[in-house]
């Protein structure tokens, strides 16, 4: 099983990889967003942010 992540994570490209990662941040924060506000997050976040990102990540090649 985790040969199989290895292998397609070792497919994408260094780009795309960043996105993702920077992705997996932005869902952290749109949590912390929704559901512990008063902990404030690092960056501005909403769900039209993360679309934006989904749909740019998915625009890569």
């Amino acid at each position: 099983e985790s040969g199989k992540i290895l292998s397609v994570d070792s497919a994408l490209s260094v780009e795309r990889r960043k996105a993702l990662e920077e992705l997996r941040w932005m869902l952290e924060e749109f949590r912390v967003n929704q559901f512990a506000p008063e902990l404030k997050t690092a960056f501005p976040i909403s769900a039209k942010r993360l679309q934006k990102k989904l749909s740019d990540i998915d625009g890569m090649s």
